[in-house]
């Protein structure tokens, strides 16, 4: 996705935690500790980051809907990509998500005022 600066947009990254483990067990949200979410910037290195996804407020049962807003004005310009891992309360982490990238760009600036030339 690409976003400009300048625009007051938000990105939402909706996620959908899991409720099993990777054998089918069930997983309740008590079994869960943290998020890690992993991000590249320019394709540089790997900053790791415990995030807390809050729940969605719309789904008040745990159901593993959980969203996380990204304000785009407050980024550095250029390309990332995120992924998540879950933690659970032993300390064992799931595989990596889907990939999310997205491509901000510098705010536009005001064009220039036309030339006015004066003829006679």
């Amino acid at each position: 996705m690409i976003y400009r600066q300048g625009n007051g947009e938000t990105k939402r990254v909706h996620a959908l935690g899991p409720t099993a483990r990777a054998d089918g067990t069930p997983l309740a949200v008590s079994e869960i500790s943290h998020y890690i979410r992993f991000l590249s910037f320019e394709g540089g290195a790997v900053l790791e980051q415990t995030v807390t996804l809050v729940d969605d407020a719309n789904t008040p049962e745990y159901d593993g809907e959980f969203d996380e807003v990204i304000d785009i004005d407050s980024q550095t310009p250029g390309m990332y990509e995120y992924w998540y891992q879950t933690v659970d309360t032993d300390g064992r982490n799931s595989v990596d998500s889907e990939r999310i990238q997205m491509d901000i760009l510098i705010p536009l600036v005001s064009p220039n005022p036309p030339t006015a030339l004066l003829f006679g």
